[in-house]
């Protein structure tokens, strides 16, 4: 699944590289964009192929006696991986409900850790343990994902411009498909980037244009 995710990947944005290029007249057959740069970048996704399966936010959960403690309460819609530790003497597990969602970790002993990872749209969820009766015993805390859009005037084409050079270059058009794959907002922005984002960016990254009027 990973290998094919890659390679649709690669071969969605080479079609719309090469229909951008040949749109503004930029693609010739004495162009080097599909020899250098393109190959530059395709390589370099595929040996980026664990990336590309792991990006996510990321939340600590605490587990204990009898209560649940996360180091944030509230994060972008998306993927999310729950890094859970039992901080307590007894077995617990780490559950999550809402919007369609159900899924849980396994019961583990303390001193223990384990990993949730799930797909969230924005809502509101709670975080509980499914161990009988730990749950009426105060082990459960709510939790919200966002969809909403604040990005206070910054363009995605700005927001991908890490280095504030003006223009988008190979590193960062490598790390908007890590973004775009991942389902994870670009800095400075609330929402994940859409595939109308990612022709966008690639405009901007083949033809050389200014992030910025």
């Amino acid at each position: 699944m990973r290998n094919f995710r890659i390679v649709f990947t690669v071969l969605s944005l080479m079609l719309i590289v090469t229909a951008t290029a040949w749109s503004h007249g930029t693609m010739n057959p004495s162009t080097t964009f599909t020899n250098t740069q393109w190959m530059n970048v395709q390589l370099r996704v595929v040996a980026a192929d664990t990336s590309l399966e792991q990006v996510a936010q990321t939340v600590d959960v605490s587990l204990f006696e009898w209560g649940i403690s996360t180091n944030v309460i509230e994060v972008q819609e998306g993927t999310i991986e729950f890094l859970v530790s039992n901080d307590g003497n007894v077995p617990h597990a780490l559950a999550i409900t809402g919007n369609g969602v159900n899924d849980e970790t396994e019961v583990f002993s303390g001193g223990q850790n384990r990993t949730l990872r799930v797909q969230l749209s924005a809502g509101d969820y709670e975080l509980w343990c499914p161990v009988p009766g730990h749950r009426d015993l105060g082990m459960e805390v709510s939790f919200r994902t966002s969809g909403e859009t604040s990005s206070g005037g910054t363009s995605v084409a700005e927001a991908v411009d890490t280095n504030s050079s003006g223009f988008i270059d190979d590193d960062e058009i490598l790390n908007a498909v890590r973004l775009w794959v991942g389902g994870q907002p670009a800095p400075g922005l609330n929402q994940p980037l859409s595939d109308a984002d990612m022709k966008t960016l690639i405009q901007f990254w083949v033809i050389g244009l200014p992030v910025a009027a």
